[in-house]
């Protein structure tokens, strides 16, 4: 309900109506080869769950699909250009204000309050609050303290994991772990 009221919003009425195909996930995880299109909208919001009844149609040629089959589908809504992508576990609430630690040219430490946006697997979309290049500490948040100066390292952007794929750090991300001084 809450995704439908931010699409429908009144600034993005001029927006052209979604052309985008959708994506069928299926139970095992992987996606069906065809793309989907909508072809009814329900037009009321059930009341108990918050969701909308969206009936979707794929091809089926090779017989895969069945009735009763679980699934999940896919849409892209929307495009964020120019998007400031954080990890969500450097971003810290407090008293329902959420915030980064950013690293300065000097390797001080800046507390910053940002406006979240979406989320996009395990990263967050901030809105306000983080300039394009500014480095994020993501790891040693703990430690870290506004004001103080830290011995920062390049982390990758996805994570340990996204670590261990890379040859070398990509040293355009914003992500930095922290370590005291």
């Amino acid at each position: 309900e809450a995704e439908l009221l931010n699409f429908m919003a009144p600034e993005k009425k001029a927006r052209p109506a979604p052309t985008s195909t959708l994506d069928l996930i299926l139970a095992d995880g992987s996606v069906f080869p065809h793309k989907g299109k909508v072809v009814i909208v329900d037009r009321a919001v059930d009341l108990k769950t918050g969701t909308l009844t969206v009936i979707t149609e794929f091809p089926n040629p090779d017989g895969l699909l069945r009735p009763g089959l679980f699934g999940r589908v896919r849409a892209i809504v929307g495009t964020v250009e120019n998007a400031i992508l954080v990890p969500k576990r450097a971003v810290q609430e407090i008293q329902g204000a959420k915030s980064v630690l950013v690293v300065g040219p000097d390797d001080m430490v800046a507390l910053r309050t940002i406006r979240p946006g979406e989320t996009v697997g395990e990263l967050l979309v901030v809105r306000d609050g983080v300039k394009p290049g500014e480095r994020v500490i993501v790891e040693g948040v703990q430690k870290a303290r506004p004001g103080t100066k830290v011995n920062p390292t390049t982390a990758a952007a996805g994570g340990p994991a996204a670590a261990k794929a890379e040859e070398k750090p990509d040293q355009t991300k914003p992500a930095a772990k922290a370590k005291g001084k």
